[in-house]
């Protein structure tokens, strides 16, 4: 009888760790990486538009074909599989440099925010965070001073269709 319980606790012990590789896992949707593993297009977007700045995390977002990168000054992007920005936000209660959405918008799209004066300086100052919509343009969140958040929404050629 001994020796039948012991096979029983040995056949039981040795299925055991077989029995949990049949269990289904969550598929992996986000891994992280290392930045040279960034498509090349996120490399040089990255290096032009923060020639000093280190990346503090890259994640591929698989689950959304994206990858996401955090630099150690706070800013956030996403990239889609290609390395084409899709999307830019500011470090929390900042905003980008007037020169960096010189650098990341059409010409006429900054010309556009240039023109439309609401304070002082052209909200080209005060943007937060850019979206970039392929073939369709951009939805830019600006903060004027002493005013709430807001979103003006541009096409690719200037043409401005909302803001809320």
């Amino acid at each position: 009888m001994k020796k039948l319980l012991l096979l029983s606790i040995a056949f039981f012990t040795l299925t055991l760790p077989a029995q949990k590789t049949w269990q289904t896992t969550e598929p992996v949707e986000q891994i992280s990486i290392r930045s040279n593993q960034l498509p090349i297009e996120a490399q040089t977007f990255i290096n032009t538009l923060f020639p000093s700045i280190a990346i503090k995390s890259a994640i591929r977002d698989i689950a959304d074909d994206e990858y996401d990168v955090t630099m150690t000054n706070g800013y956030e992007m996403i990239f889609d599989n290609e390395g084409y920005w899709l999307e830019i936000d500011a470090p929390d209660n900042a905003m980008f440099p007037c020169g960096i959405i010189e650098q990341i918008v059409e010409t006429d799209v900054f010309i556009s925010l240039l023109e439309n004066e609401i304070a002082a300086d052209p909200i080209a100052c005060y943007v937060k965070s850019v979206a970039y919509i392929p073939d369709y343009g951009y939805v830019i969140l600006y903060s004027l001073p002493n005013r709430e958040e807001e979103n003006i929404i541009i096409d690719t050629d200037g043409n401005i269709w909302g803001w809320h």
